[in-house]
């Protein structure tokens, strides 16, 4: 998730507090993946979905059997992603939050709407009968439900097929199952930055008064004509337009290097004249596909537009003309990378268990005691790269010492902390042997390099505790040492293929 402005403080206080009560909704999410899979899997037999009517058969049915006709599907390799917008996910009153500032239990923070929960697991009922019964081998789903009301929060769920089809055959247990099932709660920033653009549109389709327009999505004492001449022409025209609708064919919008925002619009503009103006000579004719890049600013609690910079201008002989923009601009360059209100990439099976490892032994240490007496700081994050995971520890310590190897090595406090880290993730990745990796790095975040390495062998030991926290702290090698050592998984195939052809 990207950094987020410092005047975005209080959305972070719903990020921080909500995610410890999603923690407990995520039971009864969980469960209900596991029952709905189970379901489903029993009338699971010969394909029923070709791959190439898995989007709009999972459309038809969450539309014709639930009610649900706004969502989206996108497709990413081997990954399924399905997007749901709802105007209220929780039924914590957010609004009076915000205005008050204050919380009377935080245990209770996030609650969510009985009415959207029952989307979600609408949805996910239906992404299982889909995906289950196609002739497609997805790995992967992920499921995003956002409130785009108010706080731009949205839950996000990211589930492994491979699992579903174990817990399916009791390979494993599911209490096991929940703690595979990644589940985050991020702020979508398009959502907040393209409201303003998106109401906007919707107000003037509607022909709302002009001051109203200008007071509730402009910033303080803006005018048409100094925001835009075309657009402020556009907007004129509307008078003498009956029905009138902006379809948005495209949205995406992104924070600059300058903290600016930019929200780029593409809508197709459709209307039919006013009766009593018929004859009337529109300057943008109907169906005129036009683009604007608006720029947004903060107004207190909510964003608005700044300024509006169209694609199109009107040229001399009344016709509109595309914008050549100059070539130090390049405003049109790179929109396509821009963030939209549903973004999502293939899911990578390493990547997904390194994340899951970081999230399962941050759910240990966010519950244990004595840590949370013992640190000011605990937490850490998990990368894999080139056949290894690393992971990236955040600890401070209330007693005023400072983090080296050797007091990793030594200190009681840090050895538990470690102990609990690893307890977790040797099981986490013992679960998921088709991912090759050779060791564990531990790195101190803000560091450039690992400060030691646990070889596999010493872990899987350390599983079977057939050695302890200090015994296998005591076998970590320097990465000079250990890189001399190590065989890639790479090599290590090729070598064992090597090996069998001998034979």
């Amino acid at each position: 998730m990207p950094e987020l402005a410092e005047e975005d403080s209080k959305l972070r206080f719903f990020l921080r507090y909500g995610k410890k009560g999603l923690r407990r909704t995520m039971r009864n999410i969980s469960f209900l993946l596991i029952l709905v899979f189970l379901l489903c899997s029993l009338s699971s037999c010969a394909p029923t979905y070709p791959e190439e009517r898995v989007i709009e058969a999972l459309k038809k049915i969450c539309r014709e059997e639930y009610n649900i006709d706004n969502i989206e599907i996108r497709i990413h390799g081997d990954t399924i992603g399905v997007y749901i917008p709802l105007q209220k996910l929780f039924s914590t009153d957010f609004e009076a939050i915000l205005a008050s500032g204050k919380v009377s239990n935080l245990e209770s923070l996030l609650q969510f709407s009985p009415e959207a929960l029952d989307k979600v697991e609408d949805v996910l009922f239906s992404t299982s009968r889909v995906v289950l019964s196609s002739d497609k081998p997805f790995k992967f789903y992920v499921l995003k439900a956002c409130d785009t009301e108010l706080t731009g929060l949205t839950l996000i769920l990211v589930g492994y097929i491979q699992d579903i089809k174990r817990v399916r055959f009791w390979d494993i247990s599911r209490e096991e199952y929940r703690k595979r099932v990644f589940h985050d709660l991020a702020i979508n920033y398009p959502v907040l930055w393209q409201r303003p653009v998106e109401e906007l549109f919707s107000s003037m389709s509607r022909h709302d008064d002009t001051k109203q327009i200008l007071d509730k999505y402009f910033v303080k004492d803006s005018n048409f004509v100094s925001i835009t001449p075309f657009f402020y022409s556009q907007f004129l025209e509307s008078a003498f337009k009956g029905r009138e609708t902006y379809k948005f064919q495209d949205l995406r919008s992104i924070r600059t290097p300058e903290d600016e925002i930019y929200v780029y619009a593409k809508i197709l503009d459709e209307f039919e004249p006013n009766s009593a103006h018929g004859d009337y000579s529109f300057m943008i004719p109907s169906g005129t596909v036009l683009e604007y890049i608006f720029i947004i600013a903060k107004d207190g609690a909510t964003y608005k537009i700044k300024r509006v910079i169209p694609f199109q201008y009107l040229a001399e002989d009344g016709t509109v003309k595309r914008v050549e923009f100059p070539e130090e601009k390049k405003l049109y360059e790179g929109i396509n990378v821009w963030k939209s209100e549903f973004d999502m990439d293939e899911v990578m099976l390493e990547d997904f268990v390194a994340r899951q490892a970081a999230r399962r032994a941050q759910g240990a240490l966010n519950v244990d005691g004595r840590i949370l007496t013992t640190f000011e700081q605990g937490q850490l994050d998990c990368i894999y790269d080139n056949g290894n995971f690393t992971f990236v520890l955040g600890l401070m310590l209330k007693r005023p010492v400072s983090l080296t190897p050797e007091l990793m090595r030594k200190d009681e406090d840090v050895v538990y902390f470690l102990d609990k880290v690893f307890r977790e993730t040797v099981v986490c990745l013992r679960g998921y042997r088709e991912v090759p990796w050779n060791h564990i790095a531990i790195q101190r975040f803000g560091e450039p390099a690992p400060d030691f390495i646990l070889d596999k062998d010493s872990l899987d030991l350390y599983r079977q505790r057939e050695i302890d926290i200090e015994e296998l702290l005591a076998r970590a090698k320097s990465p000079e040492s250990a890189q001399s050592q190590v065989t890639s998984p790479q090599s290590q195939a090729a070598n064992t293929q090597s090996q069998a052809v001998s034979t």
